[in-house]
């Protein structure tokens, strides 16, 4: 029974634990009537990739940051390293606050041309589908459909009945895939502050009210995802110091400071087993070498994207990292409520972890059609592109992993 028409509403974040009768009414009565799987994600903070392409991390390629082969600076390069970091860093955040092409902008100029940038999010986001009907060489669930019958949609409205009701779900494409970022932001930047959380999450609960009642008037089938939840932040650990004091040459390790990661690349002998003594003696972290990721779905081929990676224990954040500028943290801070936490302190409230063995790093997909029936419990996240092709009748490409959920 394939469906003509398709609408994916994928709630970033949006954790299933919650979904309560006062949070979530109508998504916690969706669960006790619908067909619905939980999602277990592999280790990485850049999860719509998986998603689309039905593949792991490192198929597509989009983890995080790629080390470039060293060249030799330009002039113009020479005289940008010249300038202080801060004031670097602060003129990128504010040419992303207008034209919102920067890509990671905290991280300064020469430190930049270190990476190979492999993050969805800010393409995404500015520019929309024709960057997403392939990923990594990979096709998309949005490419087999074909570009000129999808649709897709990234938002962080505040109130998506407001802004997306009226537009999606009326049945004028093949697949619809409308992106709500702002349940992320809110546990994010106020995970404790319930009152905040279950205002937001009452708006999301009644958007999906309505648009199913509206899908179902148009004869559009209507899936909801999520992708992950969150944990409360119960502290940070600052392995940037704990590195800085064991004075080695900059030229002797590359890193990259994530939230709840970091990953190093060695140049030296001594560095890699100074750095690696100096992190496992830190408290709340665990460190891993690429192939050991295999165990939470990334199987990482030679060192490119790191020699040495070290997670946080779940309740911990890494500060500072490469996602932290104190002018972006101002402008975000003042410009977004859903963010005004940032004003208080710039350190995560909740935290995304990269575990998929404990409770956050468990999503779901539901169809809200009572004549699928799930063909199993759990699953991994990239069997998602896959259902959704198979729910349209369209045959799943070789290149994608996983299979259909539902039928």
């Amino acid at each position: 029974m394939p469906a003509d028409k398709l609408l994916v509403v994928y709630v970033d974040g949006w954790d299933r634990r919650y979904l309560d009768e006062t949070r979530a009414p109508f998504m916690h009565e969706v669960f006790t009537r619908m067909p619905w799987t939980k999602t277990i994600a592999p280790a990485s903070v850049d999860l719509l990739p998986t998603i689309l392409t039905g593949t792991r991390p490192d198929q597509h390629g989009m983890y995080g940051v790629r080390l470039r082969t060293p060249w030799p600076r330009s002039h113009l390069d020479r005289a940008v390293d010249l300038a202080p970091d801060w004031l670097t860093t602060s003129i990128q955040c504010a040419l992303f606050g207008i034209a919102g092409e920067f890509d990671l902008p905290a991280v300064p100029p020469r430190r930049r041309r270190q990476f190979h940038m492999h993050r969805s999010k800010v393409p995404r986001s500015k520019r929309g589908l024709s960057v997403l009907l392939e990923l990594g060489g990979r096709p998309t669930c949005l490419g087999v459909v074909g570009e000129e019958h999808s649709r897709y949609i990234y938002s962080t409205a505040s109130d998506p009945t407001r802004s997306h009701l009226k537009d999606v779900g009326n049945g004028d494409c093949e697949l619809e895939f409308l992106q709500i970022y702002a349940m992320d932001l809110v546990y994010r930047w106020n995970y404790e502050n319930t009152r905040m959380i279950e205002k937001y999450s009452r708006r999301v609960d009644e958007f999906l009210r309505r648009l199913h009642e509206k899908c179902l008037a148009t004869g559009v089938t209507l899936v909801i995802l999520s992708d992950h939840g969150y944990d409360a932040t119960e502290g940070s650990v600052n392995a940037a110091r704990a590195v800085d004091t064991l004075r080695l040459p900059r030229d002797e390790y590359t890193e990259f400071i994530e939230i709840t990661s970091i990953r190093y690349w060695f140049h030296s002998e001594r560095a890699r087993r100074e750095i690696t003594a100096a992190l496992a003696a830190l408290d709340h972290t665990a460190l891993h070498e690429a192939a050991e990721l295999r165990q939470w779905g990334v199987e990482l081929q030679g060192n490119q994207y790191g020699d040495l990676f070290c997670f946080t224990d779940p309740g911990y954040v890494f500060f500072p990292n490469d996602f932290h500028n104190a002018l972006g943290n101002l402008m975000l801070g003042i410009l977004d409520p859903k963010q005004r936490g940032r004003l208080s302190s710039p350190k995560h409230r909740g935290n995304h972890v990269l575990h998929p063995g404990t409770q956050a790093a468990a999503g779901f997909i539901v169809v809200l059609d009572d004549r699928y029936r799930a063909t199993d419990s759990e699953a991994a996240l990239e069997d998602i592109a896959p259902t959704l092709l198979s729910i349209l009748g369209r045959a799943v490409p070789d290149s994608m992993a996983g299979r259909a959920l539902f039928v």
